[in-house]
């Protein structure tokens, strides 16, 4: 299965959580923007992740890029064996990965400022998706389910770590990144940072679903 495919045949297996996932994100923005009344979820949200901090971006990140959609991938039966050893290292991975997050958002603060206008907001995107994201978070999160895929075996994930690694795994997982987060994290930029995590989780249970269920074995 060649790269393209292999995108397309995730995002139609996955077509249902994506439609309501942005759906969602698209309504929460616009509530904010418009809807005075319900500001107040907004705030209450904001005040649960200033007063738990980074622990609310492991638990939280855990529980919507871990929990959440291995268990959908386990009753759609998309899972069939290992299941707590993948759900505990799944849960585990997205807690690390949601520390970074929250400390890369907190970093962007400092570099560009706290403004939700376009060219700050642009700034917040170009750093996250092109370099903090290329970089760092989509080699990580592709070695960590390639190893996942190959039921936590070193050896056979090993051979998967040379060119097919640099020439189809990453850039698969990069593509399918970058069409999801560009447009996602163009929103979750126009909320004030206390909130960004809990915006970032409602879309990250829909990436999560689309990297997991990529075909890292036969491409």
């Amino acid at each position: 299965m060649n790269i393209t495919d292999n995108i397309k045949h995730t995002f139609r297996q996955n077509l249902v959580p994506a439609i309501f996932l942005q759906i969602l994100a698209v309504a929460l923005l616009l509530a904010y923007l418009y809807l005075p009344s319900a500001h107040v979820y907004f705030i209450t949200l904001g005040e649960l992740k200033r007063e738990y901090g980074i622990w609310y971006s492991a638990i939280a990140t855990a529980i919507f890029g871990g929990l959440l959609p291995t268990l959908y991938r386990r009753f759609s039966g998309q899972l069939t064996n290992l299941f707590y050893y993948r759900l505990l290292f799944i849960a585990l991975l997205w807690a690390l990965i949601g520390c970074y997050v929250d400390l890369l958002y907190q970093y962007q603060v400092t570099l560009f400022g706290t403004g939700n206008d376009i060219t700050t907001i642009l700034k917040k995107v170009a750093f996250d998706q092109f370099i903090a994201t290329a970089l760092v978070s989509c080699p990580v999160i592709t070695i960590c389910y390639l190893w996942h895929d190959h039921s936590f075996n070193w050896q056979k994930t090993r051979l998967t770590l040379g060119k097919p690694f640099i020439r189809v795994h990453l850039p698969v997982t990069l593509i399918t990144n970058w069409v999801i987060w560009i447009p996602a994290v163009s929103i979750v930029y126009s909320f004030p940072l206390d909130m960004q995590i809990p915006l970032f989780n409602l879309v990250l249970c829909f990436f999560s679903l689309m990297v997991a269920s990529l075909d890292r074995k036969t491409t």
